[in-house]
């Protein structure tokens, strides 16, 4: 048996791809339908370079359907023919689709294939979605925005992901927003509960500030500890609570770390330093060791924690 599998660039063939792995099937190379004019997915619109570097990834061929826009269903029939034929010819003997439960997709798949050489195969047909959800959870698959209509969900909910090594695993974090407020969190992996990112979410769309949020992932210690954006974490939530305060940098125009906002500050006094002299105003964190216990005192800056001193 030589599978082809039908890739959509999506979860579900992602999934299916796993499976079918799993359960000791060749799968031997991917095939997807490109728009010509766009140079994208026909399904969902993902650049054709993205599904290139997916392949790559999983160590498999692309097999592509250069399709026309627009496209008749008499066009995109006989191109598939042709691609069918090919794949007959190359020794493939099955193609594999990921679709769950749409009974007149999966019938007309079996009638186009009827009499080519190749056999349909539907590693996940039937599976009920909520139980295929968490096993994909579980297994480690994890779905990031690639593409999204602009019509009708802002272009910055596509949001940033970040790839934390901690503890000998990946950290995966997804910041999104809406060019005003950080509006959600989503953290997989790094033995991070995904209830964080869940309750992180919760508060934010609650009416907390994301220093709020933030604050509240510091205060987890944990064992292991990684470098990341000019700060030591010490557990995930303190890696989570770091991604959401560089994105809600980002969202005003300030450099990715504090440290970095810190000595932008003080490189530039008259942007940043307090009214009223002689007040103690306590600032972001210290240039030096990075703590945040620098407070501004007489026209100087000073670092309770390491004695950076700094006038202006």
């Amino acid at each position: 048996m030589k599978v082809l599998l039908s890739w959509s660039s999506g979860k579900d063939s992602a999934w299916a791809l796993h499976v079918l792995r799993r359960d000791g099937c060749d799968v031997a190379g991917l095939l997807t339908s490109m728009n010509e004019a766009a140079g994208r997915v026909s399904m969902h619109g993902v650049r054709e370079e993205v599904v290139r570097a997916q392949a790559a990834a999983a160590g498999l061929p692309l097999f592509t359907i250069p399709l026309p826009w627009p496209c008749t269903n008499g066009m995109y029939e006989t191109r598939l023919s042709e691609a069918v034929d090919q794949a007959v010819r190359d020794g493939f003997t099955h193609v594999a689709f990921g679709d769950l439960f749409l009974e007149d997709v999966r019938k007309y798949r079996e009638d186009r294939l009827t009499g080519t050489g190749l056999r349909p195969l539907f590693p996940l047909w039937g599976r009920p979605t909520p139980a295929l959800a968490r096993e994909m959870i579980a297994g480690g698959l994890r779905a990031r925005i690639a593409t999204l209509d602009p019509r009708v969900m802002p272009r910055e909910l596509i949001g940033a992901t970040w790839q934390i090594p901690f503890d000998h695993q990946n950290l995966y974090v997804t910041v999104n927003h809406d060019t005003l407020r950080v509006l959600e969190v989503f953290a997989t992996g790094g033995g991070l509960s995904v209830s964080v990112g869940l309750l992180a979410s919760k508060m934010l769309r609650g009416g907390f500030e994301p220093d709020e949020v933030a604050a509240s992932l510091n205060k987890v210690i944990g064992t292991h500890s990684v470098w990341f954006n000019e700060r030591l974490c010490t557990s995930p939530e303190q890696a989570v609570a770091e991604c959401i305060m560089l994105t809600k940098r980002r969202i005003v125009n300030l450099p990715d770390s504090a440290r970095a906002v810190a000595k932008m500050s003080l490189s530039d006094p008259m942007a940043s330093a307090p009214a009223t002299t002689g007040a103690r105003v306590q600032i972001t964190v210290c240039p030096d060791c990075n703590g945040n216990q620098v407070e501004f005192s007489g026209g100087c800056y000073t670092c309770r924690d390491c004695g950076f001193s700094k006038c202006v």
